[in-house]
């Protein structure tokens, strides 16, 4: 059933000599990206930034 369970996967894409990080949220059972964020950092607010992104296109109802 969609939008019980949300995962999430962060990597880095190398541009040059520059990284970037990118953090993208799936939803377990479509295994479609529900929301995501692009950084030049890994801090935890990229992954949460992400996730509210989720929020805010799937509206799954109260957390």
């Amino acid at each position: 059933m969609p939008d019980q369970l949300w995962v999430a996967d962060l990597t880095y894409i190398p541009l040059g000599s520059r990284f970037f990080f990118s953090t993208l949220i799936f939803d377990a059972w479509s295994l479609k990206v529900v929301g995501y964020a692009i950084a030049n950092t890994t801090e935890t607010r990229l992954t949460l930034i992400a996730q509210d992104s989720g929020y805010q296109m799937r509206n799954p109802g109260p957390r």
